[in-house]
């Protein structure tokens, strides 16, 4: 199996927002902020390739938010998602932000699993095939248990690395794909996901 970091932007955060209680003497020593107490933020996806087999982890930003959007976010650099992955010799589908519109569009190109990252809890499924929920957070991971199929804010908790964390979630693509039910499959989300 290879582990493929795929870079899909660059973006400024307000340092204090980022790192909150921490001071910005510790924080600003490996990200330092401009004179807007901006800092450089990257955006990477993860892309795993075992044999004949790819699973792109997330997608970034995108490029279909408003002007008001990016306003907020400061997009800089060159990378994005089509090239990066252009340059590892795959395609890329550029789809709406929404949901069920972008997940449609990944089903009718041929996605058999999806993996849906979220950080707010969405209750999102999509009957054609199977979604798995990617927490980003441990805290909304342990509220919505019973919908969320993986714990990706293990890594920022430094309890498990990036590797550990792709293993997981390669196998649980893997057992969903073999037949195994995804939590939103369970619970019966999905029935109105759909958008042709």
């Amino acid at each position: 199996m290879e582990l493929h970091p795929i870079e899909a932007g660059n973006f400024k955060l307000d340092g204090g927002a980022m790192f909150g209680v921490v001071p910005k003497s510790i924080w600003s020593k490996t990200n330092p902020a401009d004179t807007n107490n901006m800092i450089d933020i990257a955006a990477r996806c993860l892309l795993i390739e075992d044999g004949n087999r790819l699973t792109l982890i997330d997608t970034g930003m995108g490029t279909k938010q408003s002007d008001k959007f990016y306003g907020y976010y400061y997009p800089w650099g060159t990378y994005n998602l089509e090239s990066s992955l252009k340059k590892k010799g795959f395609n890329y589908m550029d789809s709406p932000g929404y949901d069920p519109v972008s997940v449609t569009g990944q089903v009718a190109s041929g996605a058999n699993v999806i993996c849906f990252t979220t950080g707010r809890g969405s209750c999102f499924g999509c009957k054609p095939v199977p979604s798995l929920k990617l927490s980003t957070n441990t805290t909304m991971y342990e509220k919505m248990s019973e919908d969320m199929d993986i714990n990706c804010g293990s890594i920022a908790e430094g309890k498990e690395n990036i590797e550990e964390v792709g293993q997981n979630i390669f196998e649980l693509v893997i057992n969903t794909a073999s037949g195994n039910k995804s939590k939103s499959e369970i619970n019966g989300y999905g029935d109105e996901e759909f958008n042709p």
